[in-house]
């Protein structure tokens, strides 16, 4: 049975030890660079990827990866596939266990491999391995150099490659990605092509929370508040769809949190209090890492609009500090944050530090102009305040 059959003939973590048997029998059969070992390893790899698990992934792709190049020709193109596919599933957004530090060697080594061939490597497994580079680096925050790999070859992969997985993927990674460098009509194109693509096989509303979350985040990107929320309304209204919002976000970890985007457009609609009420619940030692940083954020904004400024930008200065470790340093989010904070000192008479992040605000909008409404508005807004008072 081949390594992919048995991961798909038995629950993942009981296929590991037969896996692991059939690895140690190939190599000693077969020696070192044994394919069935190859192929073995790289589906451990990858079920340990999707894990989150860094070390055990990293441990069987490593001498797959070797073995792959030794024997080189086709087998190497299919290294640097194999390690790019690792590197994005590891990276997550920016939400996995592997730093942007530690994808983009890989991701470059791979892209390097693929162009020193002198034999034509197949355009697809070009344009995926490039697709896969932006949209990581669109998310770490370069977002005109991320949305223009992403742009100059996910369409081209999509036409060749039908409705596979990885052509969804690569899709909703170039509509955000389009969305981050402030190209909201072709975000919206590409996340309605997405939601499209996937309501054709869909069994129930939970298949499609990944892509009507993308579009509602598209609009909101581009300030069109009310259509985000249709968006989401419209989701809510499918059968099922409200109890997938809550069932999504309803585990322990989530418990009594909205959906993100909730809390975010009350916000940015002018509902401050609505907006602290929904981010009531978090919890300092429950609510950790990056997945609530959109809570803190808006929480601190909501505490800033409803008179509590000084909480506010105690709040502002932990959680920036905590997310911008692996960050561009011209991140448009980071931009934003900044901004929001600035506005919170001015609000509370504290202008010298709102001159200190209208200074770095800028200068990141100054380095990338070209960036999501929703990030630039609070930037330019602080320095017409600035100038204005």
């Amino acid at each position: 049975m081949g390594a992919e059959a048995l991961m798909r003939g038995a629950p993942p973590d009981k296929a590991v030890p037969f896996l692991d048997e059939a690895i140690r029998i190939a190599l000693d059969t077969q020696g070192p660079l044994s394919r069935t070992a190859m192929d073995a390893r790289t589906s451990l790899g990858m079920f340990y990827a999707v894990a989150g698990n860094k070390v055990a992934a990293l441990s069987y792709f490593g001498p797959a990866l070797a073995a792959m190049r030794t024997l080189g020709g086709p087998n190497d193109v299919r290294a640097a596939q194999e390690e790019a596919r690792l590197a994005n599933l590891l990276y997550a957004g920016g939400d996995g266990p592997l730093s942007f530090a530690e994808a983009q060697p890989m991701f470059e080594r791979s892209l390097a491999a693929l162009n020193a061939h002198t034999w034509r490597v197949p355009r697809n497994v070009v344009n995926e391995v490039s697709a896969l580079y932006g949209a990581v680096l669109s998310n770490w925050g370069d977002v005109e150099r991320g949305y223009a790999l992403v742009a100059s070859h996910a369409q081209e992969y999509i036409a060749a490659s039908g409705h596979s997985m990885m052509a969804d993927f690569i899709r909703q990674g170039w509509a955000d990605a389009a969305s981050r460098a402030g190209r909201a009509e072709e975000a919206i194109a590409a996340a309605r092509q997405a939601l499209e693509w996937d309501r054709r096989g869909a069994a129930e509303p939970a298949d499609l929370f990944r892509d009507y979350w993308l579009l509602a985040g598209v609009y909101n990107d581009a300030r069109r508040f009310k259509e985000a929320e249709g968006v989401m309304a419209e989701y809510a209204a499918l059968p099922g769809g409200a109890e997938a919002l809550r069932t999504r976000w309803g585990t322990e970890a989530w418990s009594g949190l909205p959906f993100p985007l909730f809390p975010l457009l009350k916000l940015d609609t002018g509902d401050p209090k609505a907006a602290l009420e929904m981010t009531q619940p978090l919890d300092p030692v429950k609510h950790q890492g990056e997945k609530f940083r959109v809570y803190w954020l808006v929480r601190a904004s909501a505490l800033c609009a409803t008179g509590h400024a000084e909480e506010g930008l105690a709040l502002f200065q932990v959680w920036l500090a905590k997310g911008s470790k692996d960050l561009y340093d011209a991140h448009p989010g980071r931009a934003s944050a900044r901004a929001r904070i600035g506005l919170c000192a001015l609000s509370a008479g504290r202008r010298q530090m709102a001159r200190e992040m209208s200074a770095l605000a800028s200068a990141a909008l100054a380095r990338q102009p070209n960036i999501a409404a929703r990030h630039k508005v609070p930037i330019l807004e602080l320095e017409r305040r600035l100038r204005g008072s």
